[in-house]
């Protein structure tokens, strides 16, 4: 599993992005606040160094960035507009731009994995895990537009 320094330093690396500036442990506990989750490992190096970003046609939720991708508004608009809802333990990182969503398990402490929510399925569905942590499903990413 690649480090966080080396996924940040392959995101940096990548001519066809446009990152973020960072939030504050301040931003991300209120965002964990108001989402009643807590967001671990990567991603949450992830959003100290970045806020939010995109890598080609990635485009990572977050703070800072466009409104569209406002992680807390995303994340209440799928839990409480969408059917099936989102559950409340699941935290979008990115949609797959057909209405499904790759998410943080936030029931897995410290290194969270990956899952993937299918909006078609139905609201007892169980989340396929798509990779072992925030680090690792965002390194395959980038190697598939490498």
């Amino acid at each position: 599993m690649p480090s966080y320094a080396e996924l940040s330093t392959r995101l940096l690396n990548f001519a066809n992005r446009e990152l973020g500036a960072g939030v504050s442990e301040d931003e991300i506990a209120a965002a964990e606040r108001t989402l009643d989750v807590r967001i671990e490992g990567g991603y949450r190096q992830f959003l100290k160094q970045f806020g939010w970003g995109s890598v080609e046609h990635l485009e990572l939720y977050g703070f800072g960035g466009p409104p569209h991708l406002n992680l807390v508004r995303a994340t209440l608009s799928e839990r409480r507009e969408m059917e099936p809802a989102l559950p409340a333990h699941l935290v979008p990182v990115m949609s797959d731009g057909g209405g499904n969503l790759l998410c943080l398990d936030t029931q897995v402490a410290k290194e969270p994995p990956i899952v993937f929510w299918d909006h078609t399925g139905g609201v007892d569905q169980e989340p396929e895990v798509e990779a072992e942590s925030f680090s690792s499903w965002l390194w395959e990413q980038l190697d598939e537009l490498a």
